[in-house]
């Protein structure tokens, strides 16, 4: 029976993050901009209205939950759908093996929060991308366009020839 209950499911502990705390607001909000895109005449009105605002910011030790969920829980645009614990990220990122860009949006009707996640090396004379991730709350609304104007903008100020981002084709990944 002890055995038994360790592999039971039901006694599993997820970690629950602020994103998930936060899942029924964010519900309400869609519902809201729902109904601005269906009223809008075009797709170009639809996101001027929205408002945008994204932000990209340094990794803490309070993102990595939500990080880690990224990784884990993101298939259709996740470049490579490379799965990772917050252990494992802890270590590639503490080691400087890899470094983090959160990724955070709000529009006029509240926050997306924590969206996306773009891990990263500097090589020699390339600025080579690991992962790269947008949740589909935030897909089609310029954000992943933005998330590559950035990596743009870091390889130049690091006087980097450019940017690759790892891609590994899948059943669930298309849209990347």
């Amino acid at each position: 029976i002890p055995r038994f209950l360790t592999h039971a499911w039901l006694f599993d502990r997820h970690v629950i993050t602020e994103e998930d705390r936060k899942r029924a607001q964010r519900y309400m909000e869609n519902a809201q901009r729902r109904v601005v895109e269906q009223a809008a005449p075009s797709l170009r009105d639809f996101l001027k209205d929205l408002n945008l605002s994204i932000t990209f910011s340094a990794w803490t030790e309070r993102d990595l939950p939500r990080m880690a969920q990224l990784t884990q829980r993101t298939n259709q645009f996740n470049s490579t759908t490379i799965r990772r614990s917050e252990g494992e990220l802890r270590a590639l990122l503490t080691s400087g093996r890899l470094h983090a860009r959160i990724v955070d949006v709000t529009d006029r009707f509240g926050a997306y929060g924590q969206v996306g996640l773009m891990l990263y090396q500097e090589n020699t004379d390339r600025l080579q991308v690991d992962t790269f991730i947008l949740s589909c709350r935030a897909l089609g609304r310029g954000v992943e366009h933005a998330m590559a104007r950035d990596l743009g903008l870091m390889a130049t100020e690091a006087c980097k020839a450019g940017v690759d981002i790892a891609f590994a084709a899948t059943a669930k990944n298309k849209p990347a």
